[in-house]
């Protein structure tokens, strides 16, 4: 099985205490999924870090798992979006 520290899957996002954190957790139940341990704030506060910091707070994950991650304050980011598709490539965001 093959073993990469990539990119986020899917970013989970929303306005505090609107379960997110839930969200999250049972997603990452699955074990075809894997979820970062914490909120890693990338987007809005850390993106002059660069995109090798933010990869190397994700979990590692094989090709056959998700990496998910929850920053429930990226919601009242407005570049949040742009930024995330520039660095991430993906599409869409769970809210």
């Amino acid at each position: 099985m093959f073993i990469s520290v990539g990119l986020p899957d899917a970013v989970v996002v929303g306005a505090p205490q609107c379960g997110t954190y839930p969200l999250h957790y049972f997603l990452s139940r699955h074990p075809s999924v894997k979820g970062a341990d914490k909120p890693l704030h990338f987007f809005d506060r850390s993106l002059a870090e660069g995109r090798e910091w933010y990869k190397e707070r994700l979990p590692a994950s094989s090709s056959s798992s998700a990496v998910v991650e929850r920053t429930p304050e990226y919601m009242g980011v407005p570049e949040a979006p742009l930024e995330l598709h520039e660095v991430t490539h993906l599409s869409q965001m769970m809210l």
